[in-house]
């Protein structure tokens, strides 16, 4: 099992593979450090600056079930099964946004009142910007 650690929020997720093409890799709270397992299950792909924790699967889990004992964990670095990225990889293409973007602005051109209107634009706005920071940064 392999765990990442983000040394800026001291977060630690366990890594997890890509179900379909819409999934977002596993991130930290602050979002610096993300990765996910290769399709293989085996190898994974990790972001600059992310650091792998290694949990032996055969010592773990009987230390789980006798509610205490210890395990084996260490620090992969330089593992040829761990891949560095610069960027992370984009989860909705261009196009893809660009039309999901347009769908919402076309159905609020049918809202009637010109103040609702620009309200519900105005949060749209703000949830957008969010939404793609996260999903790029």
């Amino acid at each position: 099992m392999k765990l990442l650690y983000c040394p800026r929020c001291k977060d630690i997720k366990k890594l997890r593979r890509l179900s379909k093409t819409g999934d977002k890799p596993t991130q930290c709270t602050c979002g610096k450090c993300w990765g996910y397992y290769k399709e293989n299950g085996h190898n994974a792909v990790v972001g600059r600056g992310t650091t792998v924790l290694g949990i032996n699967n055969c010592s773990f889990f009987p230390a789980i079930r006798r509610g205490s004992g210890a395990f084996g964990a260490w620090v992969m670095k330089d593992n040829p099964r761990i891949e560095i990225q610069e960027n992370r990889p984009p989860v909705i293409n261009k196009a893809e946004r660009r039309k999901i973007k347009r769908r919402i602005w076309r159905s609020l051109k049918r809202i009637d009142s010109e103040r609702e209107r620009l309200r519900i634009e105005a949060a749209l706005s703000a949830w957008f910007t969010n939404f793609w920071r996260r999903l790029w940064y």
